[in-house]
């Protein structure tokens, strides 16, 4: 209820270059934050609202990339280094 639950303008200032991206299921939330963020996202979706969040995350607003179904190591470091290259 008072000034000791917001956070710091430098400290604000100091994180938002520290997310370069975000690996994320593309649940509601996590979407929405991704879009308010302004940071790309690489997409693992599982069930539910996952899968359409995903397809409009990567396909319609063309804010992030899909993780393959056969997840490995290299396939998840190709993905950051590409995304993190990639203007969006």
């Amino acid at each position: 209820m008072d000034d000791s639950a917001i956070l710091d303008e430098e400290f604000l200032e100091e994180i938002k270059i520290e997310v370069g991206v975000f690996l994320t299921h593309c649940g509601w939330n996590s979407t929405v934050e991704t879009i308010s963020g302004g940071v790309p996202v690489i997409s693992w979706p599982f069930f539910a609202d996952q899968q359409t969040n995903y397809r409009y995350a990567c396909t319609h607003w063309g804010i992030g990339m899909e993780v393959d179904h056969d997840v490995k190591r290299e396939n998840i470091e190709f993905l950051v280094k590409e995304i993190v290259e990639t203007p969006f």
